[in-house]
């Protein structure tokens, strides 16, 4: 276990080196960190496969952050430009998140790459309602960690129905965290499926 968290420290802090230089190689990474070229490479090759940085020619470099401007042009961005997106706003809902807060994190793939993200964080309560996050927690976090209530459909990991609501309102929470697929005229969030949008929407 803290082996693993000790590799998440570092491949985070990778992952910031490259973002503020732009691009690293590996020996310059091996010697900052303390740890052999073979190390810097499996961490690499992990930060790839998140899709965090590239590599190339012995050197790691940042994944450029400018998805968005295609997606306002209309055009459909390539799987790493998506990638990283995803990671930029994963980055940026972390920063929400202090030490000691009660969380509420929902379903969904930009919102379990937000967890390993939150490895540093202190005396975090986080509440969950999609159980396949659990072993990304229990793997890279120490924190008090909750399921909502709920029920499971066929084929399904998030946890939905009128016990999730109920656990949901009757919790003290800092802040929630939901990946939205878009905004309603009404400007309620909408998510995909609209079980899941149910699942964080107050009864009247």
């Amino acid at each position: 276990m803290l082996a693993n968290k000790n590799s998440l420290h570092r491949r985070l802090r990778i992952v910031e080196l490259v973002r503020k230089r732009g691009e690293v190689s590996v020996d310059e990474l091996a010697t900052a960190f303390d740890v052999s070229s073979v190390t810097i490479r499996s961490d690499l090759n992990y930060l790839e496969q998140q899709h965090y940085l590239i590599r190339a020619f012995g050197k790691a470099r940042y994944v450029a952050q400018r998805p968005r401007e295609n997606l306002l042009a209309g055009e459909e961005p390539s799987g790493a430009m998506r990638q990283a997106a995803d990671m930029a706003i994963a980055r940026m809902a972390a920063d929400f998140i202090d030490d000691h807060a009660s969380a509420f994190i929902g379903a969904g793939l930009i919102t379990h790459k937000l967890l390993p993200l939150l490895a540093d964080r202190a005396n975090l309560a986080l509440t969950l309602n999609d159980i396949s996050m659990v072993p990304t927690v229990q793997r890279f976090m120490c924190c008090e960690l909750r399921l909502t209530g709920g029920s499971l459909d066929d084929n399904s990991i998030v946890l939905l129905g009128p016990n999730t609501k109920r656990s949901l309102f009757a919790l003290s929470l800092d802040l929630v965290v939901l990946e939205a697929s878009g905004v309603l005229i009404a400007r309620a969030i909408c998510c995909a499926p609209i079980r899941v949008w149910q699942a964080y929407t107050k009864p009247h």
